[in-house]
């Protein structure tokens, strides 16, 4: 089981975006036994309440509440790019829905998936769920001062609890089924992990200027450049790496990656090249980057096979979860055609 502190350092993740909640790298989690919890309502626990319960459309014949679409519809928003987007074009309202039903569809697809396997918490677990959503009742001064937190952030009680339930249980739990109890879904054995790893995998080396959670980039692209200009002009990739780059991770090595593990403006940069090849300036939402790719060697992926399984077992995972989402059929309902972009990214909640 998760300690409450290694299970609060995702909260923040949750609520910043929804989308990439579930990784290929990373044991996050993901979705509901029916008899156990409904995304429309929760069956109760610390912290607990519904704002609004209509339902706005059915994923696979299943209800999506008000406050589950409005939660996702947010974090869809900032995930888009939040105020920076003219939201008075339709064309970016209608990328913020399909942003919002792919979100939503993965979720229900975790859902049909540890209902297939039988995915369910134990009251050990619930109550480590309660002494989380505490934790953060105390931090916020008491119940008043949480509902507000949550309001903040456009998520009902019951909305924030399941989202805990899903990305740090019934993941981690289907995970663990799938990777070790049932071989025909995930097989893990060598030849299987090597086959993928030769067929979706790539290595590649970077040189990373962060520009997370600055306003103005124009300096880190000045110097981003002048690192461009050093490779232009002769110098060793590590070397200009050594003098500009933020990465934490040996440049000569660099790291082995899963196609769809990494951003998909670094994904794309390093497939796009030819070995030992280096990328023009590249942005992302993370900074800036200078992309080179590097060969996979044989002796690496042998010594560190046992990781590597790790990482293409998430990766097929994730596929698999992409096409049960892909088959859920998606119905709005009536209510959805009466709300709006402001009142679906505002603080209000309609009763």
């Amino acid at each position: 089981m998760l300690s409450n502190t290694a299970a609060k350092k995702g909260i923040k993740r949750i609520l910043s975006g929804v989308r990439r909640a579930i990784t290929l790298a990373v044991l996050s989690v993901a979705v509901l036994s029916v008899t156990v919890l409904s995304l429309t309502g929760c069956s109760g626990g610390v912290g607990a309440y519904n704002i609004n319960t209509r339902t706005v459309m059915t994923i696979g014949g299943q209800k999506v509440s008000y406050d589950i679409y409005k939660h996702f519809y947010y974090a869809g928003m900032t995930q888009l790019g939040g105020e920076s987007v003219d939201w008075t074009k339709q064309e970016n309202l209608d990328d913020l829905k399909l942003e919002v039903e792919a979100g939503l569809k993965r979720i229900y697809a975790l859902k049909l998936l540890c209902d297939k396997y039988g995915i369910e918490l134990t009251s050990d677990d619930r109550k480590e769920v309660d002494a989380i959503i505490q934790d953060y009742i105390d931090e916020q001064d008491g119940e008043s001062g949480y509902r507000l937190w949550l309001s903040e952030n456009r998520i009902s009680g019951n909305a924030f609890r399941e989202q805990i339930e899903r990305v740090y249980y019934y993941d981690v739990y289907l995970r663990e089924l799938l990777f070790t109890g049932f071989d025909d879904v995930i097989k893990m054995d060598d030849a299987t992990v090597k086959k993928d790893i030769e067929e979706n995998f790539y290595r590649y080396t970077q040189i990373y200027i962060s520009c997370e959670d600055e306003d103005d980039y124009s300096e880190y692209r000045k110097d981003i450049e002048a690192a461009l200009e050093e490779l232009k002009a002769g110098k060793e990739f590590s070397e200009v790496a050594r003098e500009y780059s933020d990465w934490m991770v040996n440049v000569e090595l660099g790291v082995y990656c899963a196609k769809g593990q990494k951003l998909p403006e670094i994904e794309e940069a390093a497939l796009a090249l030819g070995m030992g090849e280096y990328s023009g300036v590249v942005e992302s939402s993370e900074g800036y980057h200078i992309i080179m790719r590097l060969p996979m060697e044989d002796s690496y992926i042998e010594e560190n096979l046992d990781d590597l399984g790790y990482v293409s077992a998430n990766r097929r995972y994730n596929v698999l979860l992409d096409e049960t989402a892909a088959g859920l059929a998606v119905e709005y309902s009536e209510y959805y055609n009466t709300l709006t972009f402001e009142q679906l990214i505002s603080l209000e909640y309609p009763k």
